[in-house]
């Protein structure tokens, strides 16, 4: 099943991740100019009809919603570092963004776009999301535990069911006539014609094409199957990634034919549908007999900043540090052959074994997990081609960032982390 075994880390990179997705949306939504349309078109939707109707007035003040955004944005980010007071912080977040979702839809704009994202954002507000990866302060997250497994299976079957409710209603409100009549063609021109952020017209190739529209419908009809069927991804890998080469594909195709993009949705499944854990947690486990060591250039005045990077992120100092001139890189044999410093790279001992040039940074970051987690997909990027632009870097990195005159002298709290 997915999301075993989750720790307060994986949880926490999934409040980062989604309330960034929020941050995009309400930066890019000038919801402000709500306030030039007449009040007598709003119909107040769901609670908000517990509302005085003399509030409305007060609140599309032009200036009124620019305040309201900028407060909105104010908490969101608070969210995503996980600031001290989480619950309350991510509990007024949330409710300032129903608030805005449900100021849109009274306009009329309504869709179900940003609901898999609501949905899992009142999660985060209810679950101990701001216990881990915290973008300011250290936290003692490495132990998983089944409230964040909860919270995380939760995440994730919500956006799912909307799928299915979607799914269901389709096939329930209009029955095999949307597949097999006029309704899907008329759809297709409908928003192929009027106005949208994107203006694609090749809905209207398809439209030309009788065979075109029935393969049209018959992938309308496959995808209306599978997101009935979206739970399932939770409890079976292969139909998960069968879901996923089906539900993608149809985003980007509602993209082109139809100008419709629920972008948010696709950010979303790149975290939730996939075991998220394994690459935000760091590894552990590693002894002190073969904790790992980066070995580096120590006169060189990049490495010694990607030294310092790494000891500012390695929170749970998962490695040792020891300069290429020094003892310790003699003892272990690192540059055999390699008397000429310029051709020096970071070298990466560990207990899988010895990784130099781009293959030792992507180990070196991705041990490190968390948002880094991701960097180890560059490794199916051509090895030439990454060591191309290492070299390239390493070749010149005297003249770009300098030379220093000596090895590195360690700070207090660095010197059991230093080796000779």
């Amino acid at each position: 099943m997915l999301h075993q075994n989750v720790t307060a880390r994986t949880l926490g990179f999934i409040r980062f991740w989604i309330f960034s997705i929020w941050f995009m949306v309400i930066v890019s939504d000038p919801f402000y100019l709500l306030s030039e349309l007449p009040i007598s078109i709003f119909e107040p939707i769901g609670f908000l009809r517990l509302f005085p109707e003399n509030i409305w007035e007060l609140l599309f003040d032009k200036y009124v919603l620019i305040i309201y955004k900028a407060v909105l944005l104010m908490f969101i980010t608070l969210s995503i570092i996980g600031c001290r007071h989480y619950r309350f912080v991510a509990i007024v977040t949330v409710l300032l963004l129903t608030l805005h979702q449900g100021i849109v839809r009274g306009f009329g704009f309504v869709n179900h776009r940003e609901l898999a994202i609501l949905f899992s954002s009142y999660v985060l507000a209810i679950f101990p999301a701001g216990d881990g990866f915290l973008l300011y302060r250290k936290a003692d997250d490495s132990e998983p535990q089944p409230i964040y497994s909860a919270g995380l299976l939760l995440i994730t079957f919500l956006p799912l069911m909307c799928y299915t409710f979607i799914g269901s209603y389709r096939l329930c409100h209009a029955g095999t006539e949307i597949f097999q009549g006029t309704s899907l063609n008329y759809y297709l021109g409908y928003n192929s014609f009027r106005h949208s952020s994107f203006d694609f017209k090749f809905g209207i190739w398809f439209l030309q094409s009788s065979y075109l529209m029935t393969l049209m419908k018959t992938g309308y009809l496959v995808t209306t199957i599978f997101e009935i069927l979206s739970p399932l991804c939770i409890l079976y890998r292969r139909f998960r990634y069968v879901w996923l080469s089906i539900i993608i594909p149809f985003h980007f195709l509602s993209l082109l034919l139809m100008n419709i993009f629920f972008w948010e949705n696709l950010v979303l499944f790149l975290v939730i549908m996939i075991n998220i854990n394994n690459i935000i947690s760091p590894e552990t486990g590693v002894t002190k007999k073969d904790h790992p060591i980066i070995f580096y250039d120590g006169v060189c005045g990049l490495c010694n900043k990607f030294i310092d990077f790494i000891l500012f992120i390695d929170h749970n100092r998962v490695f040792y540090y020891a300069p290429l001139q020094g003892k310790t890189a003699e003892k272990y044999n690192v540059t055999p052959n390699q008397t000429n410093p310029e051709i020096w790279s970071i070298v990466c001992f560990d207990e899988d074994g010895e990784f130099y040039k781009s293959d030792a940074a992507i180990k070196i970051l991705s041990r490190i997990g968390g948002i880094f987690g991701f960097i180890k997909f560059f490794i199916y990027v051509p090895e030439s081609a990454r060591n191309w632009f290492y070299e390239f870097v390493a070749k010149h990195r005297y003249r770009l960032f300098g030379k220093l005159q000596s090895c590195r002298i360690p700070r207090e709290e660095e010197r059991p982390l230093m080796l000779p």
